[in-house]
């Protein structure tokens, strides 16, 4: 074979390898932006790394002729090509450490009589390409190399008191960490796992901000990173990737794993973030051990957050004897259910009648039917002793046109606007024109209006200052919802509420051993968490409206706590329904039935006390 057919031969391969290497990259990266669940944890190699290896048996293809014709020439057979194959690999090799010899390839280039000029000087070019670029490659594997290296090292002599995992790096966790580090507590460590190159170069800004934080960022995923053992050192790990699926998935392979083993105390939490029922079903279906896990509904909390903020009352206005709440809701996609539900609940408490008008494009009712069958039976009728609330629903509205405002305008007697379309500038948008519609009724002036904006940038407009037209005037328009808010530790944890839903939870328990099975469920069921925090809100707003417990010594002490028992029970009838139970012949959380979902006056007198705080 002539030297012209080898080494055609071989800077064809070695151009085919990089060719290859290049599209097999673009096709990974094509990969895993269509897919959230390859993040780099079900890779083997990264494209960088891929390239290298590629890059590597290249380069091995061209020094490959130098050794098989000239360095063995008097050689033949299969151990010809063996040697020659490792006497390019080790000339590679030296050639990444810098101290590779351009002099091999000139020399056997040099001769046109053996080779073709043209086919020489492209050969020559070639080579020299792959002389500059072979360290610098090797340059870039290694930093990225020792750069994981040292994070790892880093984290594992650190000390620490407290230490917060994040599962992924992104603009949530970012505020997360933020907001912990923020009360400047010795011993805290935050680590973000994770962080490939792939994180680094479509957010850089990520990365830097981490760094300048004091965390750490490592390569290695949530459920493989092993974590730090010190007596009293408290671990929070928090999944909180964007696909919650996989969120789901990592904790429940973290808690199997950490079952049973040093790590399974109280000193160890997980906050999963996911909102739909399925993650519900399956974190509750898993023994937790002794650790705490807790299933993150930024929707949920939210709601409860601004009824606690925000009271629902403060502007209700006086109708005959009651005070009535009438309150609008601009879009009914998650965080605007959980508003409705949330206020029809709360909104139970003697004297007040509430009513809810829900605008949005799509048909509510029917979904609201689906999800919460006897809570819709119940809208907008009266039954003595059982709960009292009225949803009206304007749909096939789009906030863009005309007919928003003529069907927005001709209720009258709003106490409160929530606006929740998902998208901050549509809220702000939309926000600003009911402000004008209610501007133009002198009654409606007033009336407060909060618009639900991510964005941390245009929610610190409104706290420094305000939204102001060019006269300076305030449009009364409150933020709420921004991404500080949502992903502050204090309302994820929800540590105060969760203590006073623990007490409520537990009371009616009358032996210790009583006592410790309740606090079990309730750390255990998310069922049960909900249902107390919801209550023990409401047992605080109605201290604040002056509706406290009197003594039973009296006939009027005895008629009032009979009335606030009466109210507590069409509250818990409305936060049952509002979670999908209907009446049954008995409790069931499967069929989501329950035999005490009646009037107050239906209720045996034993359950009757239960309405007792």
């Amino acid at each position: 074979m002539s030297l012209n057919v080898i080494c055609s031969v071989a800077l064809g391969l070695s151009i085919f390898i990089i060719a290859c290497a290049i599209v097999v990259g673009i096709l990974l990266n094509r990969k895993e932006l269509k897919s959230k669940n390859l993040e780099g944890r079900q890779r083997i190699l990264t494209p960088f790394q891929l390239f290298i290896l590629f890059f590597f048996f290249a380069a091995v293809v061209i020094f490959f002729p130098i050794y098989y014709v000239d360095y063995f020439a008097a050689e033949s057979g299969f151990l010809k090509f063996i040697k020659a194959f490792l006497l390019a690999v080790q000339n590679v090799l030296r050639l990444i450490t810098l101290n590779g010899e351009f002099d091999n390839i000139h020399d056997f280039l040099a001769d046109t009589s053996r080779i073709n000029s043209v086919l020489g000087g492209i050969y020559s070019i070639y080579s020299v390409i792959i002389f500059i670029a072979a360290p610098l490659l090797t340059a870039g594997f290694v930093l990225s190399f020792f750069r994981n290296a040292s994070s790892m090292i880093r984290y594992g002599l650190r000390p620490c008191r407290k230490l917060y995992v994040m599962s992924e790096l992104n603009e949530s966790s970012l505020t997360l960490a933020t907001d912990i580090l923020s009360n400047k507590e010795r011993g805290q460590l935050v680590v973000f796992t994770n962080v490939f190159e792939k994180v680094e170069e479509d957010n850089p800004e990520f990365v830097a901000q981490a760094r300048r934080m004091g965390a750490i960022c490592v390569k290695k995923d949530v459920t493989v990173l092993g974590l730090k053992y010190a007596r009293k050192c408290e671990r929070k790990i928090f999944l909180i990737g964007k696909n919650e699926d996989e969120n789901v998935g990592q904790a429940l392979k973290l808690i199997e794993w950490h079952r049973g083993k040093k790590y399974d105390d109280e000193r160890l939490e997980f906050y999963v973030f996911s909102e739909t029922a399925e993650s519900e079903a399956l974190i509750d279906s898993v023994d937790n051990g002794n650790m705490k896990v807790r299933r993150v509904n930024l929707s949920r909390n939210l709601a409860l957050f601004e009824m606690r903020r925000h009271s629902i009352f403060e502007n209700a206005v006086m109708n005959g004897t009651v005070k009535h709440i009438c309150i609008a809701v601009i879009g009914a996609g998650g965080y605007g259910t959980e508003l409705i539900k949330t206020i029809c609940c709360l909104g139970q408490m003697p004297s007040y009648t509430v009513e809810i008008h829900v605008f949005d494009s799509i048909n509510n009712k029917a979904r609201f039917k689906a999800m919460m069958p006897e809570f819709m039976d119940i809208n907008g009728k009266k039954i003595d002793g059982d709960a009292e609330y009225d949803i009206i629903f304007h749909d096939a509205v789009d906030v863009k046109d005309f007919g928003f405002i003529e069907s927005f305008s001709a209720v009258k007697g709003y106490t409160g606007v929530y606006v929740t379309l998902g998208e901050d500038e549509l809220n702000i948008e939309t926000a600003m024109r009911i402000r004008t519609a209610l501007k133009r009724n002198d009654s409606g002036s007033g009336v407060p209006i909060y618009a639900v904006v991510f964005d941390p940038a245009k929610a610190e407009i409104v706290t420094s200052g305000g939204l102001k037209n060019m006269d300076g005037e305030d449009y009364g328009i409150t933020f709420i919802g921004s991404l500080q808010e949502s992903y502050s530790i204090k309302n994820i944890e929800q540590r105060e509420l969760e203590e006073k839903a623990a007490v409520l939870h537990t009371q009616w328990a009358e032996t210790e051993e009583e006592k410790k099975a309740a606090r079990k469920k309730f750390e255990q069921y998310e069922y049960y968490r909900n249902s107390s925090m919801v209550q023990a809100v409401y047992r605080d707003l109605r201290l604040e409206l002056g509706y406290a417990r009197e003594s039973e010594e009296t006939s009027e002490g005895r008629a009032n706590n009979d009335l606030l028992r009466l109210y507590e029970h069409r509250r818990w009838n409305t936060y049952m329904r509002s979670e999908g139970y209907i009446r049954g012949e008995k409790k069931d959380h499967i069929a989501k039935t329950h035999k005490l979902l009646v009037p107050f006056d239906d209720l045996p007198e034993e359950e009757k006390k239960k309405d007792d705080f």
